[in-house]
């Protein structure tokens, strides 16, 4: 889903919208498409030097909610906007606020047994729910009901009074009949249009956080619901007070003095390098909101944040209530997603759009290439394009038209040449094999860049004794038991290295980006957090976490060259419930910021790293920063695939395999105290996979392979997290 691989196709021209209309403009593309399938196109196979005849059909149609109804033919406004509902939506009007509300339409895609279809009090009062989930209709029954009703497409000569005229008569949600079903197979499809997860998930946490922190004129949480509320709930502390005339405040909702520790918070909050643009840039603290937020903030936030941010300032129920939408939002845009999965959250999370939106990805697969990010920048590119605002379209078109000639020129420069889509990736690991050669050493194969000059420093024996201690612990071809040690290289390394090493301030590896401590303190990001799982035996393996305090590489006397980078750190106390502490609903870790690990061992290998960023919890309290919450990292272009070993047969039917699961969400468990367990717990299915890569990896390097990525399963989705 890159640039160079998406092809401007239509352009509408304007000034208006051309709305239902749009069907007009998409008659040459529709007839291409038919022809992709019936007849196919001559097309020349690099690999085998022929020529074959290419077919090709239209998977799906991926736009926002209002383009939704302009492709599909299906009204996205009023009580019957649901796609996948239509006629059996259970929408309604308030009666005060004037609005359509799907309140309490959420009920009925529960199991059938569920206790919150009884519940008369939590829900609509004196309403329970026995309906069964409506049923999604398939592409034949769609055309059917078209055909019944006489919806004809707009291309027709008449559409127009004709469509109007059955809107009126048969009041349902459809306004025409798509040009999309000219094409013979796409009413076999199972997806057709895709809800837009992106701006569903903004116009969802925007809700919420402006009802949270009661921004006036942007909260849901007005006079108007509050008599909405009083009819239809059965929340009598909400209700107006007759002898002061006003509402009391809900309880998820925060005062000025939570809201300003809030918004502190934001601004000296620190992520990862190219995690999430600055928030601070959008910390408004004279009237105390947020202004200016990319979609791509929205979902950091959402994602991320909202279990951190609320933790502290908002009651337990609110906040995990919060939490387990902010993490069904985590599921579903994992970039490696199960089957079961997916039909967990269908159950778990039932609110009108977003329950969809599971069921979308248990048909669909992961959203990456389904929602509407990258199709928003490259629409931004083309825009940018744009030099005559007197003939937009006119620019457009002859703008991409030059890039797409250079591009395809480009193909057939060397290598060598430099271009713009040949640019240096974000961290790029570099080679860093010395003059080529590859050494029969695990510890000295290993890819990484520095970053930066170096400066050269000698070490003290403490650290000298530990650095080396570390290395010959740590080497594969140290543990085996030799006669004789024939390799040099070998020799070399058990000799000792040079006490002068060299200091460097930043280091790519894995994928990330590392700082140490110094060099980031200025910085606008955080890249100093590392952890690493601990050795010994299977049932004891802990994982350490900590800060980079500096990045140092050693060199071994002799030829050939051998040098090796490690990162001295200063590590958190990994103690359950002293130093650290864990979650277990939510699995949610944290450690403890003013406990240190008491045994000297600062030293690792950089490929042994893995990075986070750590973040304090806002609250009132003075001994507010003691805990830490950490967030751990995924590096930009790195998937774990699944193993055959740890994958059960009913996780066969996974489109694939990622972190999604750690957490267990329960709707009807809402009672759940912050309880500590052993933290070997939450890292037992982890530490498995990443023993086996480690593995992997040592054996393929030992045996002199030069490719050492053979575990890696690289992804072509740019990191949205």
């Amino acid at each position: 889903m890159k640039d160079e691989y998406m092809f401007l196709t239509v352009i509408a021209p304007g000034p208006r919208n051309p709305k239902e209309k749009l069907d007009v403009f998409l008659q040459p593309f529709i007839a291409e498409l038919n022809e992709l399938w019936s007849v196919g196109k001559k097309t020349y196979d690099v690999h085998s030097k022929t020529n074959f005849s290419m077919r090709a059909s239209l998977l799906w149609a991926i736009s926002d909610f209002p383009a939704y109804a302009m492709l599909s033919g299906w009204s996205t406004a009023g009580k019957l906007a649901c796609p996948y509902c239509m006629e059996d939506s259970d929408a309604f009007t308030l009666p005060h606020g004037g609005k359509q509300s799907w309140f309490d339409n959420h009920r009925k895609f529960l199991p059938i047994d569920h206790n919150f279809r009884r519940n008369i009090k939590w829900f609509k009062k004196n309403h329970q729910v026995k309906k069964p989930p409506p049923h999604i209709k398939s592409g034949d029954e769609i055309i059917e009901e078209l055909e019944s009703y006489g919806f004809c497409s707009v291309t027709e000569p008449g559409a127009t009074e004709v469509n109007s005229e059955f809107v009126r008569r048969c009041k349902c949600g459809w306004r025409k009949r798509s040009i999309f079903w000219e094409l013979p197979y796409w009413r076999t499809n199972l997806i057709r249009h895709n809800l837009d997860v992106m701006h569903i998930e903004k116009n969802v946490f925007d809700n919420i956080f402006n009802t949270v922190l009661n921004v006036p004129g942007r909260t849901k949480d007005n006079a108007k619901s509050r008599e909405d509320l009083k009819e239809f709930c059965n929340k009598p502390e909400l209700h107006r007070d007759d002898i002061s005339k006003t509402y009391p405040k809900a309880c998820y909702t925060l005062d000025k003095q939570n809201k300003v520790v809030l918004f502190n918070w934001l601004k000296i909050l620190k992520f990862s390098d190219g995690y999430a643009s600055k928030m601070s840039r959008c910390v408004d603290m004279a009237k105390l909101k947020m202004f200016g937020m990319k979609s791509h903030d929205y979902h950091v936030f959402m994602q991320r944040l909202i279990p951190i941010a609320f933790r502290e300032l908002l009651p337990n129920n609110v906040w995990q209530a919060l939490t387990e939408l902010s993490f069904f939002f985590k599921d579903i845009t994992s970039r490696t997603i199960k089957y079961s999965d997916m039909l967990r959250l269908e159950n778990d999370i039932p609110v009108i759009l977003p329950v969809h939106l599971a069921y979308e990805a248990r048909i669909a697969g992961p959203v990456q290439y389904r929602w509407m990010y990258h199709f928003e920048r490259f629409l931004r590119r083309l825009k940018n394009n744009v030099r005559n605002k007197a003939r937009v379209e006119g620019s457009i078109c002859n703008a991409y038209i030059v890039e797409e000639a250079s591009y395809f020129c480009t193909h057939y420069f060397r290598e060598s040449v430099k271009t713009r889509l040949r640019k240096q990736p974000r961290n790029d690991e570099g080679n860093n094999l010395h003059d080529g050669e590859v050494s029969n050493i695990s510890v000295l194969n290993i890819n990484g860049r520095p970053m930066g000059a170096f400066k050269c420093r000698r070490l003290d024996d403490t650290e000298y004794h530990a650095a080396h201690t570390y290395i010959l612990l740590n080497c594969e071809e140290v543990q085996q038991p030799r006669a004789n040690v024939a390799d040099k290289c070998l020799e070399n390394i058990a000799f000792g290295p040079l006490r002068k090493i060299r200091s460097y301030n930043g280091y790519f590896v894995n994928g990330f980006r590392f700082h140490n401590v110094r060099h980031g303190a200025t910085r606008s990001t955080s890249n100093s957090g590392v952890t690493v799982k601990g050795a010994g035996n299977t049932n004891n393996e802990i994982s350490y976490h900590g800060n980079v305090e500096e990045i140092i590489e050693v060199e071994y006397p002799r030829l050939p060259i051998k040098r090796i980078v490690l990162f001295k750190c200063s590590w958190f106390d990994p103690t359950p419930k002293t130093g650290t502490r864990h979650h277990p609903k939510y699995q949610l870790f944290d450690v403890n910021n003013k406990k240190r690990l008491n045994i000297y061992e600062p030293f690792i290998f950089a490929v042994q790293a893995a990075q986070v960023f750590y973040a304090t919890y806002p609250n009132l309290k003075r001994s507010g920063d003691e805990w830490l919450a950490v967030c751990k990292m995924q590096a930009r272009s790195y998937i774990q695939a699944p193993l055959p070993s740890t994958v059960s047969s009913a996780d066969n039917e996974a489109f694939q395999n990622e972190e999604i699961g750690q957490h267990i969400i329960d709707v009807e468990d809402i009672t759940t105290s912050h309880t500590l367990i052993d933290v070997e717990i939450l890292y037992e299915e982890i530490d498995e996979l990443d023993e086996f890569d480690e593995n992997e990896l040592e054996n393929v390097i030992s045996s002199g392979n030069e490719d050492s990525e053979t575990d890696d399963a690289y992804s072509e989705d740019d990191a949205l997290l």
